[in-house]
């Protein structure tokens, strides 16, 4: 027997960098007020499938007089992967007014100060986040049983048996962490100068918003953004190998082998006193 799982999802969280003392403007029985945070965008696209195999045979004995044996043994291997693409939109330098007066399960946010977090040119991608995840798992089986009646006062038949049943999984993950930059080599900068073209990825069919959250906040569109990642020059997503693991361990057709920079070993350490950002390589 042949299974197949497959399912997708697309989740477009919003959130605030968690605030200090020093961030806080104001604050009141109802409302709160910052300055000075960063609010994100964090879109997180799914896709994962599983396919599982199951054999199973099995008999029983016939004309053994009045004793009876049966038995049944089953093998089951399934795969499955998982691969997320998780960009993060960023607007840095922000301050909001947090309302509660309406209720105390959300707050009502209202930008009041910072670069326009709708403005295509105030927001950033520093952050491309590609976890994938193989896993395997085989359980096989198997069991006997015996059975006799006894001549008795009281008809008893007397069963015995055994079974067998083992489990093994193996999971198996890699994770790549890129940034998006324009044809300047860097994310931004915010403003009139940034040359990231965001606008291009940007989803202006999705208006759906949670309670109060800012209005006309545009989602990405991930498709056209994973074909970007694929089908644009190297040099627009930059990959970070201390961020992410060096080398992936997807075995097989599944394995997308990389070699880190020359300047950066294994371990994960520049061996040449630079950044991380400067160790950097194309992420496609």
């Amino acid at each position: 027997m042949y299974s197949l799982y497959d399912d997708k999802r697309n989740r477009r969280p919003a959130g605030l960098s968690t605030p200090v003392a020093a961030n806080s403007v104001a604050v009141t029985s109802p409302a709160t007020e910052t300055s000075n945070q960063t609010f994100s965008l964090n879109q997180n696209l799914r896709s994962r499938d599983v396919e599982t195999l199951n054999y199973s045979f099995g008999g029983e004995t016939k004309d053994w007089g009045r004793r009876r044996l049966d038995f049944r043994v089953n093998f089951s291997p399934s795969e499955g992967t998982e691969h997320r693409f998780i960009p993060q939109r960023s607007t840095a330098g922000v301050g909001f007014r947090q309302d509660r007066s309406q209720s105390r399960d959300w707050a009502k946010l209202t930008q009041i100060g910072g670069p326009d977090i709708d403005d295509v040119k105030s927001s950033t991608v520093t952050s491309v986040d590609l976890p994938e995840v193989l896993s395997r798992d085989k359980i096989a089986g198997a069991q006997v049983n015996f059975s006799k009646p006894r001549a008795t006062v009281l008809p008893v038949t007397l069963k015995t048996g055994a079974r067998f049943r083992e489990q093994t999984r193996q999971k198996d993950q890699t994770r790549r962490v890129c940034s998006y930059v324009g044809p300047n080599g860097v994310a931004g900068p915010v403003g009139t100068t940034n040359d990231d073209d965001l606008g291009r990825f940007f989803d202006p069919e999705y208006t759906h918003v949670a309670f109060e959250y800012p209005k006309g906040l545009q989602s990405l569109k991930l498709t056209e953004f994973q074909a970007a990642r694929r089908d644009s020059p190297p040099q627009l997503f930059k990959e970070d190998f201390v961020t992410g693991i060096p080398e992936p361990m997807l075995p097989g057709p599944k394995r997308l082998r990389r070699s880190p920079p020359p300047s950066l070993p294994l371990n994960g350490r520049p061996s040449d006193g630079k950044s991380p950002a400067a160790n950097a390589v194309s992420c496609v």
